[in-house]
């Protein structure tokens, strides 16, 4: 799993064949298809894949609650049989603090760890 720095890390950088990003909570087509692309691992890196729902383009959050109903349908994509062979693949929720915050009003900020 990784840590909320690591996950700043990927937020912060480009897209990429191994980092998507969107802020649609139900658009299955999009994240079908990126968690195929993490799946055949085109450029051969042997490093797995990250979806990132409720993050835009440029890697900032969105406010997205993560619902029941919401992990759920990802948890679903892997056995609805529309990615084969089924992909190894896990959902986790990710708290990361952005600001502003009671603490820190002047500045967004994420945790160093989580």
């Amino acid at each position: 799993m990784l840590t909320a720095e690591e996950v700043k890390e990927l937020l912060l950088d480009l897209e990429n064949e191994r980092v998507e990003r969107t802020i649609s909570t139900d658009n299955t087509e999009k994240f079908s298809q990126a968690i195929c692309a993490f799946a055949n691992d085109v450029c051969s890196t042997g490093l797995p894949g990250y979806l990132f729902i409720g993050a835009y383009d440029n890697g900032t959050l969105s406010r997205l609650k993560a619902t029941d109903r919401l992990l759920k349908n990802l948890s679903s994509l892997r056995s609805e049989g529309n990615i084969l062979p089924a992909p190894s693949m896990s959902v986790y929720t990710c708290l990361l603090y952005t600001s502003p915050s009671p603490r820190d009003p002047k500045t967004s900020r994420m945790p160093s760890s989580a």
